[in-house]
């Protein structure tokens, strides 16, 4: 168990600095341009954009520094050979599991006229921000 405290402690502090790094967020104010022809509103809608991507930015940092933690913690339970490890208001489990999932594309090629009458289409909304790379 010393193992994993030691495992704990040193992680904990990577987590604390992440966590105060996304507290202290304050996306830089954008530079005033002197555009007379821009409406504000597409001003607004800039910054909002680029503080968009750079929320996202952070959120892939984050993502990746938490499953290198995650593989971190797999290596540890690799080394003492279990599928179980705890710590003070924590638990990780690593297990092999099976499911089931249904093979629509199977069931469609063997059974196309079945698979047509329980097709049903769903209308729904989809809202994408993309960023555009300067050419």
């Amino acid at each position: 168990m010393n193992d994993l405290k030691l495992f704990t402690n040193m992680h904990r502090a990577n987590l604390n600095q992440v966590a105060e790094a996304m507290m202290q967020y304050q996306p830089e104010p954008e530079p005033e341009e002197e555009e007379e022809d821009e409406p504000e509103e597409e001003t607004t809608l800039d910054q909002k954009a680029r503080e968009y991507f750079d929320i996202q930015q952070q959120i892939a940092e984050l993502e990746a520094l938490a499953e290198a933690i995650k593989d971190q913690m797999k290596a540890v339970m690799t080394e003492k050979a279990t599928e179980e490890l705890e710590g003070p208001g924590w638990r990780a489990t690593w297990h092999n599991t099976t499911t089931s999932r249904f093979d629509s594309a199977g069931f469609k090629k063997a059974h196309g006229d079945l698979y047509s009458e329980f097709c049903k289409p769903v209308t729904g909304t989809r809202f994408t921000l993309n960023q555009i790379k300067a050419a």
